[in-house]
């Protein structure tokens, strides 16, 4: 394991640890418990739009978000942003703080309490063992007027070139100017650096156990396919001054499905508004933007800070 897949693994470990230690206070400090059963027109607790600050997004989701079982978001807002969207959550779900906001919200598997959320806003809850916990504030109704809640990206307009990089284990890191490709393919265990720059391609794929670095503030331009294999690593390099993983951006123009596989740390910024992105076990300094967003199993979510500046 390199440097930077050792730092990223303690960073999730200690992350993870803080985690728990969050949530077992967060168990013994509930400010309210909050049951539903077929909700609908939930009586208002507070009044005007949801604060949702576009820095403090983690999930972006147009119509449909899921959380697969231990799915946990350590900070930042989850947002549903369409008039009837739909949020689907396992009752491990924890939001330890922020907002979640979306027009309905279905509860499903495991026993109460949970699914847990921090300030809660939404219009229709289906939750058939009434155990669903808010421990600051809410819930508090949706206007039909304030949908969409923040304002939807359209995708990139990409234009591919014609040349293919193929990243194998035994080439030791390979680096890669700014410029049009066509297919970037990283081998199992192999390492690619970004520059830093504008990149349009039509394929990037990377495969299990490899490690994608950024030099610098990158923009990652891709037509057709984003698709990342388990246990990768994808963030700032090592090597070269630490820098907002918020300058690192994926703009993906197409309606293939992006996936992230399990155990993957994933650090950057991801818009794919016509793609339904899978985030399968991840932990991920991110800011996601879907049509779909699912959120597998035991993933760890937090926004990247705001970046007035990138390098």
């Amino acid at each position: 394991m390199g440097p930077r897949k050792e730092g990223l693994e303690g960073q999730r470990q200690s992350r993870l640890a803080a985690t728990s230690r969050v949530t077992r206070a967060g168990k013994r400090l509930f400010f309210g418990i909050v049951g539903f059963f077929l909700v609908a027109g939930i009586a208002p607790s507070a009044t005007g739009q949801p604060p949702v600050d576009p820095d403090e997004v983690v999930i972006l989701a147009r119509d449909f978000a899921r959380f697969r079982r231990n799915g946990t978001v350590t900070e930042g807002a989850v947002v549903v942003n369409e008039l009837g969207g739909t949020s689907v959550l396992h009752r491990t779900f924890e939001q330890l703080s922020g907002l979640f906001v979306s027009d309905a919200i279905r509860v499903r598997g495991g026993e109460p309490p949970g699914p847990k959320f921090w300030d809660l806003f939404v219009n229709t809850v289906l939750d058939s063992k009434n155990g669903m916990v808010v421990m600051n504030s809410g819930p508090d109704p949706i206007a039909s007027g304030d949908f969409p809640i923040l304002p939807y990206p359209t995708p990139a307009v990409v234009t591919p070139g014609s040349d293919n990089v193929v990243v194998r284990r035994n080439d030791g890191p390979v680096t890669l100017a700014p410029g049009a490709y066509d297919a970037i393919r990283v081998g199992r265990s192999g390492v690619l650096a970004f520059t830093g720059g504008t990149y349009d391609i039509r394929v990037l794929r990377v495969a299990r156990n490899a490690s994608v670095f950024f030099n610098s503030t990158t923009t990652l331009r891709i037509r057709d396919r984003l698709r990342v294999g388990l246990r990768s690593v994808l963030g700032p390099n090592p090597d070269v001054p630490t820098f907002n993983p918020r300058c690192i951006v994926y703009e993906v123009a197409g309606e293939r499905r992006v996936r992230f596989g399990t155990a993957t740390v994933l650090e950057g910024v991801i818009s794919a508004p016509l793609a339904r992105v899978v985030l399968q076990g991840v932990v991920a300094t991110t800011s996601v933007t879907g049509r779909e967003v699912v959120v597998g199993a035991d993933s760890l979510l937090s926004p990247p800070p705001p970046a007035s500046v990138c390098p």
